[in-house]
């Protein structure tokens, strides 16, 4: 979508700017003449009722949104009892046969590299110890094997276009970035995180869209929703959502057309420490677990996807 023209109006009343805490500090809700709420990106359903309560004398009440909550959710009744039901919806799969958006292809990569002995230990874990806890060891114990982070990296460094490089925890996102300039000596390669000032992302996305080559480094908190740039050709999941709208979100990233490309292209990595006797599945971890959670999200929102085993 472009702006085509702006045009300025003579308006004397008031005009309130709400903002809501995010990472990347762009999370503002707009509300003049009647009621406007924009850009609220992962604002929850309560904040916007609490909002909409509020203005009493509005006319007319729209939303729209492109992550809207999941039929019987808590969050998806809460926001229908202040907007309404949902009146028109256009899926992604209708939006790509239409041309408006570019088609996706779905790449999930399943790594093997725990030893029996590791499987066995997070199994019995599993069977006692708080999930929280053990969800963090098993984070833990990804984000600091080397084997794993060879791989990703020579795999990202296989792509020859502009691409998206999304981590979750800060330590993992550095030592991607380390290791894909130890690979890629003279390549554009930047890195963003919460911590980063706006300027210097915005510089960052301004060298994406004018360059062919070059590798963003980025923290989902910053780059996985409202951010718009053309010229991304590839996205690598390189940490473990099972969020909706953290995974439909991020793969919005590279849906705007751009002349000089024909698709982009997801990588998902995900890691499979699952065991099996006598041929059936008895373990499966939380990332295969997430990695089910993202195939159901890609098959609703019909994006094909093929999945490859790969042993490290």
């Amino acid at each position: 979508m472009k702006i085509k023209s702006i045009k300025k109006i003579d308006y004397k009343d008031e005009v309130f700017n709400l903002r809501i805490k995010s990472e990347d500090g762009l999370n503002h809700n707009y509300i003049a003449n009647g009621l406007n709420v924009a850009n609220c990106h992962k604002m929850k359903a309560n904040s916007i009722k609490t909002i909409l309560q509020k203005c009493k004398h509005t006319h007319y009440t729209f939303g729209v949104s492109g992550t809207i909550p999941k039929p019987g959710t808590l969050d998806r009744l809460t926001l229908m009892s202040q907007t309404g039901p949902v009146v028109s919806e256009v899926g992604t799969r209708f939006l790509i046969d239409k041309g408006h958006i570019t088609p996706v292809e779905i790449k999930v990569i399943k790594l093997n590299y725990a030893p029996e002995k590791i499987r066995e230990a997070f199994f019995k874990a599993s069977q006692s110890a708080d999930s929280k806890r053990l969800y963090n060891i098993e984070r833990d114990y990804i984000i600091e094997n080397k084997q794993r982070l060879d791989f990703v990296c020579k795999t990202i460094s296989t792509s020859k276009k502009n691409s998206l490089v999304l981590f979750h925890r800060v330590a993992y996102g550095k030592a991607l970035y380390n290791k894909l300039r130890d690979l890629n000596r003279g390549r554009e390669i930047y890195y963003v995180d919460g911590s980063t000032p706006t300027e210097t992302r915005e510089v960052y996305k301004r060298k994406m869209e004018q360059g062919d080559n070059v590798i963003l480094v980025a923290s989902y908190g910053t780059f996985s929703t409202g951010v718009s740039i053309r010229k991304i050709f590839s996205i690598f999941f390189t940490e473990s959502y099972k969020s909706e709208v953290i995974v439909r979100q991020s793969i919005g990233r590279g849906l705007r057309k751009h002349h000089e490309k024909s698709k982009l292209l997801i990588i998902d990595f995900t890691d499979d420490f699952s065991l099996k006797r006598d041929g059936k599945v008895y373990f499966n971890n939380f990332m295969i677990r997430h990695m089910y959670e993202r195939l159901k999200i890609y098959k609703d929102v019909e994006l094909p996807y093929q999945i490859k085993s790969v042993n490290l």
